[in-house]
């Protein structure tokens, strides 16, 4: 994978808790670097091949909590469940194949690149040096508002109930991103 020249290297969370999550329709499951950044933590013994051809050990699984902007610019809270952790990943994958078992969430590329949960809710993301990625912010940061960004922190529950699992994948790699849901504790 190429490094973006942009100031957030992709699933690298910044001091300011930005993240960069690439969608990834070739991943198998959800991955993540850092064992910190997840909650309810479980012990995991998957092992995943990388784009390095490299088999990393995933030692955890947990969920991730995140705020990523909704199609309107909402700010939505969402729990990306059953990530493996892979401490010697560099990147966040999200496994297109996760989304979808796990939670029916559809990754659409065509025009308007978007995860569509089945609530309606849909987060858009982008494409970026060949790569498709979803900015978000890790849900623990508090992120500067932007002008595309309310100045009020969303409520962690409605946001999160509001959403359904969901997966993204790609072609390219052997990671995989689980699930949005519905509510933390249900999943």
């Amino acid at each position: 994978l190429s490094k973006p020249k942009s100031n957030v290297q992709h699933g690298q969370l910044a001091t300011d808790g930005k993240l960069a999550l690439i969608i990834d329709s070739g991943a198998t499951y959800h991955v993540h670097p850092w064992a910190s950044d997840l909650v309810n933590k479980r012990p995991c013994s998957d092992k995943v091949i990388g784009i390095d051809h490299q088999a990393h050990i995933c030692p955890q699984v947990g969920d991730l909590p995140i705020i990523a902007l909704d199609k309107s610019g909402k700010a939505r809270t969402v729990i990306i469940k059953n990530v493996r952790v892979a401490p010697t990943f560099k990147d966040t994958l999200i496994s297109v194949d996760q989304l979808w078992n796990e939670a029916r969430v559809d990754a659409v590329f065509r025009d308007c690149r978007v995860l569509k949960a089945p609530t309606g809710l849909e987060l858009p993301f982008r494409k970026h040096k060949g790569l498709y990625v979803l900015h978000a912010v890790h849900a623990r940061a508090r992120p500067t508002p932007t002008p595309r960004q309310p100045a009020e922190q969303p409520d962690a529950h409605s946001d999160a109930r509001s959403l359904s699992v969901f997966a993204i994948h790609s072609s390219k790699s052997q990671s995989h991103v689980s699930a949005l849901a519905p509510d933390a504790a249900a999943m």
